[in-house]
């Protein structure tokens, strides 16, 4: 299935107090969300967006689940092996620097703690939430997300259309707020502009991160360099106590003379000058 990206698209929706109104508005909704999402999901798991496709590589070094898998695959890349390091059912792309996960003959994007939000956002429109199963459903087509159902049930906006859809079944007619003006939603080459301020935090925290990392390791490297430094001032130290301890015997050993020569028995004197002779 080819992907372009979406044309500018405004949509003005006016909800009265109407339920049959309401429905229509509320299922129009989810049809423009989940074409735009399909395709934003499928353009960020073949790498094309570069954006959140950067925001995912700088949050995958320190993440705490997907981490260590990554080291690992950038250990083995950087040894000079061809091709794209696969492990323990997790491959890397060396070209885009995102991480996969290879399960049933299809490759599933990898998605760091820090950008879980941010995909999130995009899964579904600001203004509307096709439901949790569904949302999850969809994510684990083409994203691996650690702690899924946790994380969509933790948006705010299952809990608005669920209150949604029980309000239009029980034949309340007052739709929530968030459905009940006059609202202008602008989707521009399939993301919310939401998701360009998330971008913008996220890349900011994750380059304070490596900034940490690497001060970290500036400093690891320092107090490595000063253990090797004293380490040889040690060995220098001992060698020259060595050297003159030797020089010590050989002069000892000119001022030994042999005064007995009887088999078996050596006398020997050793002749020290007296300081004031």
């Amino acid at each position: 299935m080819a992907t372009i990206p979406l044309p500018a698209l405004k949509v003005d929706a006016v909800v009265d107090g109407d339920w049959f109104m309401g429905l229509f508005f509320v299922a129009v909704m989810f049809y423009i969300t989940m074409n735009s999402t399909t395709a934003m999901l499928l353009e960020m798991q073949r790498g094309y967006n570069a954006r959140h496709a950067k925001a995912i590589t700088l949050a995958l070094p320190a993440d705490r689940h997907l981490g260590r898998i990554y080291r690992n695959l950038k250990e083995i890349a950087e040894q000079g092996e061809p091709g794209n390091p696969i492990k323990n059912g997790f491959k890397l792309d060396t070209a885009t620097g995102l991480l996969y996960m290879i399960r049933d003959n299809s490759e599933r994007l990898c998605i760091p703690a820090k950008a879980q939000k941010l995909i999130l956002m995009a899964a579904h429109d600001h203004k509307g939430h096709p439901g949790v199963q569904k949302t999850q459903d969809r994510l684990r087509r083409t994203v691996y997300i650690p702690r899924l159902k946790q994380l969509v049930e933790s948006c705010h906006m299952t809990t608005l259309v669920r209150h949604t859809y029980l309000s239009l079944a029980s034949g309340d007619r007052d739709l929530p707020t968030a459905f009940s003006s006059r609202e202008s939603i602008r989707l521009e080459d399939g993301f919310v502009h939401q998701n360009r301020a998330e971008v913008d935090r996220l890349e900011k925290a994750a380059a304070a991160e490596e900034a940490e990392v690497a001060r970290k390791r500036t400093k690891a490297q320092e107090l490595l360099k000063a253990i090797k430094e004293k380490r040889r001032r040690r060995v220098v130290r001992n060698r020259k106590w060595r050297q003159s301890s030797a020089r010590i015997c050989l002069i000892l050993l000119d001022k030994i003379e042999l005064i007995d020569e009887t088999p078996g028995l050596a006398v020997c004197s050793l002749q020290i000058p007296h300081p004031h002779m």
